[in-house]
């Protein structure tokens, strides 16, 4: 799959996403005051969001050259995700750490995969990981909407449920679908596509991370915009002589 290819099969959906929670933004200000707001709209989102997240962190690792490792696939979407961490922790571990700011509300500003928490060793111990709590209240969402949110009855409480449950005790599942979760759950997969743009790009030797149509709601905080490939030079004057053709293993990234 090249750039071009992506942008049709995944870039494009993500900006008409994208443009649907723009629209709220006429509704609803982006702040913090408003971060619990919730609503039908929302949780429409909030479950498209969450399935195409799935799907493109499929395909992502299925690129990262991962996903034949995996033995004993577990058809469960919870434990889906946290194979995925499992992956880009060790593929591309600075994933977890982005900020996004978004542009509708400048003074926004989010780290949508910081709790994404995964141990590579034991990816499948829920005692040890968990998934972004965006991810939580889309699962929440998708198989139990009409609950309301308990304190965990279990003997050994998943490190998710610890993480996340407390703040919403006696709340209905379906309030979980809020302006903040649908938020962090857009910029996770802002993100995620961004980077598989990246490398795409880095792989087709294009020297543009980022798809032609931008997104309209977010900046990536210091995203490399271009890769310039770093040739053998020969000689620097005002002109570059280059004594053969770049390979990938010429490549500099760096901000221009």
């Amino acid at each position: 799959m090249n750039t071009f290819e992506f942008s049709a099969i995944y870039w494009d959906l993500y900006l008409n996403l994208e443009a649907d929670l723009i629209k709220m933004s006429d509704y609803i200000a982006f702040c913090d005051e408003n971060k619990p707001t919730f609503s039908i709209e929302l949780l429409k989102q909030l479950l498209a969001i969450g399935s195409e997240f799935d799907i493109v962190c499929k395909s992502y690792c299925e690129f990262l050259g991962e996903l034949s490792k995996i033995e004993n696939r577990v058809q469960d979407k919870h434990k889906d995700i946290l194979f995925y961490a499992a992956v880009f922790s060790q593929e591309r571990p600075s994933i977890f750490e982005e900020v996004v700011q978004v542009k509708v509300a400048p003074d926004y500003f989010t780290m949508p995969m910081d709790t994404w928490k995964c141990n590579p060793q034991e990816h499948r111990n829920p005692k040890l990981n968990c998934a972004p709590e965006w991810w939580w209240a889309y699962t929440q969402n998708k198989h139990n909407r009409n609950g309301v949110i308990s304190e965990y009855a279990g003997q050994e409480q998943p490190l998710g449920e610890k993480t996340y449950k407390s703040q919403y005790i006696g709340k209905k599942l379906f309030q979980l679908a809020s302006l903040e979760h649908v938020i962090d759950a857009l910029a996770s997969l802002f993100i995620l596509e961004m980077y598989y743009y990246k490398d795409l790009a880095t792989v087709h030797n294009i020297d543009v991370t980022i798809p032609q149509k931008p997104s309209r709601m977010f900046y990536l905080l210091d995203w490399e915009t271009h890769i310039v490939p770093m040739y053998d030079v020969v000689s620097v004057n005002s002109t570059l002589k280059f004594e053969r053709k770049p390979s990938k293993k010429d490549l500099e990234i760096f901000t221009k």
